[in-house]
């Protein structure tokens, strides 16, 4: 017989981003995956977090890229609703043509 004391799920990362205070947010990169998951437009997301606490945002679409300042400030807005401000403009975002990762979410390219 087989007996499992416990069961993990997939681990995601959890990025400490700066506020507009200056402070650090622990933040699961699963509250940005539902959170880009509610723009029917964006077929891929890649997130990197910056040494000053400030965030890199490669995305991809079925069609054309989207309004950075749209995106900046969707994101800031829900953040906000679980009580994170941030100032929009301190997220850096890069549309880029093909996704870096297959549907299944293995890796397609190395990003150096």
């Amino acid at each position: 017989l087989l007996h499992i004391d416990e069961l993990k799920g997939k681990a995601r990362d959890i990025f400490k981003i700066k506020d507009i205070n200056e402070k650090y947010c622990e933040v699961s990169v699963v509250l940005f995956d539902h959170i880009f998951k509610q723009i029917p437009e964006i077929k891929s997301v890649h997130y990197k977090l910056e040494s000053d606490g400030s965030l890199n945002i490669k995305y991809s679409t079925f069609y054309k890229p989207l309004d950075i300042k749209f995106l900046q400030d969707f994101l800031a807005d829900k953040l906000k609703k679980e009580n994170i401000t941030i100032d929009p403009m301190s997220t850096k975002f890069k549309f880029i043509k093909s996704p870096l990762q297959t549907i299944a979410g293995k890796r397609v390219k190395i990003q150096r």
